[in-house]
């Protein structure tokens, strides 16, 4: 088995290619949990005012 060795100029391309691979997974859950985020607090706004107009009305 052949061991590769960063001075064999195929470790570069091969991490950099990691390196994405990792950023893309990373930066898809950030954005996939700020949007659950955004989305649990509209809609806790949403039924705020549905509460208070409500009780506004009666």
């Amino acid at each position: 088995m052949k061991f590769f060795r960063s001075d064999d100029g195929l470790m570069f391309p091969f991490a950099l290619i990691l390196l994405a691979i990792v950023l893309f997974y990373v930066g898809s859950y950030s954005v996939r949990y700020t949007v659950k985020l955004n989305t649990l607090d509209n809609l806790k706004d949403y039924y705020y005012q549905e509460i208070i107009s409500e009780i506004r009305s009666e």
